[in-house]
């Protein structure tokens, strides 16, 4: 039912031929960036169950074999392009948690609003400067009205009005609000948090510093 690959090979890693049609959970970390779009869509379009998929270190188009997405339910991946992000929440409708780590540049895209209606908990971290300053772009565009936990890690500031507009256009029961590493938060910030959601849990802990942890 779950299954572990963590490898340390260059970029011409083997292919991966999975036949765990009852896989309910993969995991694939390469210590190195990896391109394998065909490889992956191929693995996961045989594994019908699987609902939790893991990637780092692999780098995947979406828009390739789109319908091998729709199933998941939680999903960890760095992205190396911001349109990206929107075509994953479009191809993951049954989506609930998403951990995903921003490491593109040079961002110049216009991103059209999105609304998704089953995601609760969205972990976003940047390892790019050009990715955590297109944050308010991304705010801005997303409407997640069913969003319970929003956690930020390495995004330099709150974005405190970006993540306020976003949670009063969603109109969604905010419960738990986490800043990891990386991320500078005001004593007036948090108490304008608490102004909007009084019932709100804020967590500062800087321990939480690796994305895949």
């Amino acid at each position: 039912m779950s299954l572990h690959i963590i490898s340390a090979l260059p970029s011409d890693a083997p292919e991966l031929q999975l036949n765990l049609p009852a896989l309910q959970e993969l995991t694939l970390c390469w210590s190195v960036i990896c391109r394998r779009d065909m490889i992956i869509s191929q693995s996961l379009s045989s594994l019908p169950c699987l609902h939790n998929l893991k990637l780092k270190g692999i780098r995947v188009d979406p828009i390739k074999e789109r319908n091998i997405w729709a199933h998941l339910t939680h999903l960890e991946i760095t992205l190396y392009r911001q349109r990206e992000f929107f075509c994953f929440l479009q191809l993951c409708p049954n989506l609930s948690s998403l951990k995903v780590d921003f490491a593109f540049k040079d961002v110049v895209e216009a991103l059209e609003p999105l609304t998704h209606t089953n995601l609760q908990s969205l972990s976003i971290s940047c390892s790019k400067r050009d990715a955590a300053r297109s944050l308010p772009d991304l705010f801005n565009a997303l409407t997640l009205p069913n969003l319970r936990m929003f956690e930020a890690r390495h995004t330099g500031v709150s974005h405190y009005e970006g993540l306020k507009a976003l949670w009063t256009r969603s109109n969604c029961a905010l419960e738990r609000l986490i800043f990891g590493a990386g991320v500078r938060m005001t004593d007036e910030q948090r108490a304008e948090y608490l102004s909007l959601i009084p019932s709100l849990e804020i967590v500062l802990d800087p321990k939480r510093y690796n994305f895949f942890g």
